[in-house]
């Protein structure tokens, strides 16, 4: 979910997720389920350093 919600704000398309959020969701749920695999890179990689997602780009404007 994350890799897709960083995707595409990474395209100007407004999610209205706040990715963080949802990567500290993450870890939460691999804590509790440790046995449960869980997909994505994103919280692996982290988001990149100056990442602006689109909906705070917008909102500068």
């Amino acid at each position: 979910m994350g890799d897709l919600v960083f995707m595409l704000e990474a395209m100007g398309m407004r999610t209205g997720v706040d990715l963080d959020a949802l990567v500290g969701i993450r870890e939460l749920l691999t804590a509790n389920l440790p046995d449960e695999p869980l997909h994505g890179m994103i919280a692996k990689a982290s988001v990149p350093k100056g990442f602006v997602p689109a909906s705070a780009a917008l909102a500068a404007e």
